[in-house]
């Protein structure tokens, strides 16, 4: 059975690959060591700003990226919102993996998170409300 860690690093490299197949050049934070306790090592996430992945494009904002499995994207939502972006100039997603093979694309406002996209099975679907929100 997978462990939690090696299933959302899964999920964070089907991100990456969705983004580069858009012609993003994406780079994906790793971990880093952490000394605990008398010589025991283990490692941590390294996020960016509380965000897995940056991707750039020509002509476009700097894109920040959280992936999660985790179904309360109000832990994610709460971390984006300590953090003061400039929304001018860098877009700031989440990607949540849902059971049955559901993904939703999320923006950030500042403030709160509205769906972008989806995907179910792998098809790509926009939101009935008719906004264009492709970002790939």
């Amino acid at each position: 059975m997978s462990s939690t860690r090696s299933k959302g690093t899964a999920f964070e490299v089907w991100c990456q690959k969705k983004l580069e197949a858009g012609g993003f050049a994406v780079h994906r934070v790793g971990r880093k060591a952490k000394m605990i306790g008398k010589g025991r090592l283990i490692t941590v996430g390294n996020d960016i700003f509380g965000c897995d992945l940056v991707a750039i494009k020509a002509g476009r904002k700097v894109q920040f990226f959280q992936c999660t499995e985790d179904s309360g994207i109000g832990r994610k939502l709460a971390e984006l919102k300590k953090y003061p972006w400039e929304l001018r100039y860098a877009d700031v997603y989440v990607w949540v993996k849902r059971r049955g093979g559901v993904v939703v694309l999320f923006g950030f406002t500042g403030e709160e998170l509205f769906e972008v996209q989806r995907y179910i099975r792998g098809k790509l679907f926009r939101p009935e409300n008719g906004t264009e929100g492709g970002l790939i």
